[in-house]
């Protein structure tokens, strides 16, 4: 058998594209994957982003082989794969044990699998070389993995799914047992290293993080089943549903439910303050703390009482009070006002979102510009039907936001 061209035969394209097609995997009658579907570009990184049992993790073992899957099927390249032993698919995989050797050196836990393709001595030093210069580890061939520190031994388990070869590089959470400053190195590495081979690399993990920094695009799963499958930047910029408003961002994005007021909807129990249109009572407002601005309580905007702030240097998380209501500001440096000072809050129209309270599908709806200036037309309509330019600049004074105004006696 010829095994060192593994993918000499056909372009290097068609033996990286990935396909699933209403993949299930069912475990008696629970269901872990229920019909996900996505195809992945050659040369793409995926990201499977979910909380931990979503089925993230059971998806990628069905796509290395290492777990039938109950229904639907799996394509790599122009073949299907669905009922392939692992060892013919043409992926390696990186696990988050790195389960190296421990009687082995590093250089021979690299080169184990190529020893076990009956890879020829003079190949296999020669890509060696080439893999332990790539992830820097030349100075440690020599040493056994109980010498080496988690970092080194990550990048041992990377350079045993490079040497391989194989265009396809799957990973299940391989950083969670590194400290927060080596992840952030080893993130960086990954990706660097996955852009100079053009490896196509799907990995999973529950850090939206490393989702964010590392994806050229992201499928956010929950509960077996695909949310929203986008940039992240999509992700970020336009969630799909309130679960993914929540999931991606940190701290996560607010999410509260407006009830009806005389002159539209108002955050629930905050009566005074129009923040979106009647058609939005009832269902749930999102705003993210990083496009909140928090302003002294004679501005203009919704009434709100500082809980407390969390000053992390750079920048400060307040837990404002709005009602019955808790939000979460994000703010530069330190925190503006202490505990318990009355604010007002505002925001831009493009930083709402809106989603149904009974299912969480994003709705299409305009949010209020809570952030324009005084003696601007604030929103379209008021009780007297809708306001032209003049209208709006005349009532400003007394009308500033919605039927709102400082000196409201509340």
């Amino acid at each position: 058998m010829n095994h060192h061209h593994d993918h000499a035969d056909p372009p290097r394209e068609e033996t990286q594209r990935i396909r699933l097609e209403a993949v299930s995997k069912r475990w008696g009658s629970t269901t872990a994957v229920d019909g996900i579907g996505f195809t992945v570009v050659p040369g793409e990184f995926v990201i499977l982003l979910g909380p931990s049992g979503c089925g993230k993790s059971t998806t990628l073992r069905m796509i290395a082989g290492l777990e039938p899957a109950s229904a639907g099927r799996i394509h790599i390249g122009e073949r299907d794969v669905t009922h392939l032993p692992p060892g013919d698919r043409g992926i390696s995989m990186v696990f988050q044990s790195y389960a190296l050797f421990p009687h082995l050196s590093v250089a021979d836990n690299i080169v184990f699998g190529l020893r076990s393709r009956k890879v020829p001595r003079p190949e296999r030093q020669a890509r060696l070389a080439r893999v332990a210069a790539l992830v820097d580890l030349e100075a440690y061939l020599d040493r056994k993995p109980a010498q080496l520190s988690g970092g080194q031994r990550q990048r041992v388990a990377l350079a045993r799914a490079i040497i391989s070869e194989h265009p396809i590089c799957l990973m299940d959470e391989p950083l969670s047992n590194l400290d927060a400053r080596l992840r952030g190195e080893m993130r960086r590495e990954i990706k660097a290293l996955q852009q100079r081979l053009g490896m196509t690399v799907i990995y999973v993990t529950h850090d939206q993080v490393e989702a964010m920094s590392m994806g050229d695009r992201v499928i956010l799963m929950q509960d077996g089943r695909l949310v929203q499958d986008g940039t992240p930047d999509e992700l970020y910029e336009r969630p799909a549903s309130a679960f993914a408003a929540g999931f991606i961002g940190s701290p996560a994005m607010n999410l509260v439910p407006l009830a009806a007021a005389a002159d539209g909807a108002v955050i629930d129990g905050e009566p005074h303050c129009n923040v979106a249109p009647h058609e939005a009572a009832g269902q749930l407002l999102g705003v993210r703390p990083e496009d909140i601005r928090v302003l002294a309580e004679d501005a203009t905007g919704v009434p709100a009482r500082v809980l407390d702030a969390e000053y992390l240097g750079a920048d400060s998380i307040v837990r404002l009070e709005v009602g019955d209501q808790t939000l979460r500001a994000r703010l530069d440096g330190r925190p503006p006002l202490g505990a318990g000072a009355a604010c007002r809050l505002q925001w831009r129209r493009e930083a709402t979102h809106f989603f149904a309270t009974e299912d969480g599908r994003r709705l299409e709806i305009a949010g209020h510009d809570l952030a324009a200036p005084p003696g601007r037309r604030r929103f379209a309509t008021s009780r007297s039907g809708p306001l032209s330019q003049q209208d709006g600049e005349a009532r400003a004074s007394s009308n500033q936001v919605g039927n709102d105004t400082p000196g409201v006696n509340r």
